[in-house]
């Protein structure tokens, strides 16, 4: 009655340890689809007004890496949106980036966010959207330009939008 009840529990471990590699696999599975899936990433999809979608900066200078995706910059929107990650593993990213962060045109003329939508200063990464009034006409040329951020005086980020 030992050995069959010794048999038995093994039978159950052995399911038990094949059920978890196969929910393990999956999520796995699922994990890298997700990845490499577009349409689950923040890459910009072309919205119709603006029919071309602007790819991503990175900034790697200093301790500090800054990535910039424009989400939506056309001439029909209200707001423009950008998505901002500030990424680190050596500084404390302590910055008000509604303060950091400025939009330009091409004549120069500097635009101040309106709001962010993100977590607060802290930590070690920060992922958020900085909103900005459309500027109009729309400008040939914008730049994102982010001040004093792990160590770099400037850092300039530049998109050709005609």
């Amino acid at each position: 009655n030992r050995i069959s009840n010794g048999v038995k529990n093994n039978k159950i471990l052995i399911i038990i340890v094949f059920i978890i590699a196969i929910l393990d696999l999956l999520f796995l599975l699922s994990k890298n689809k997700t990845v490499s899936n577009p349409q689950n990433s923040r890459n910009p999809v072309a919205s119709p007004e603006s029919r071309t979608a602007l790819e991503a900066k990175t900034n790697e200078e200093g301790p500090v890496k800054v990535k910039v995706t424009p989400i939506d910059v056309s001439q029909n929107s209200k707001l423009w949106k950008f998505n901002v990650v500030l990424d680190t593993h050596s500084v404390e990213l302590d910055y008000d980036l509604t303060k950091a962060v400025s939009l330009f045109d091409e004549q120069g003329k500097e635009y101040k966010p309106v709001s962010w939508e993100g977590p607060g200063p802290g930590g070690h990464h920060i992922d958020g959207n900085l909103t900005f009034n459309t500027i109009t006409p729309v400008p040939k040329e914008i730049e994102i330009r982010i001040v004093n951020v792990g160590d770099v005086a400037i850092r300039s980020l530049v998109w050709q939008l005609k």
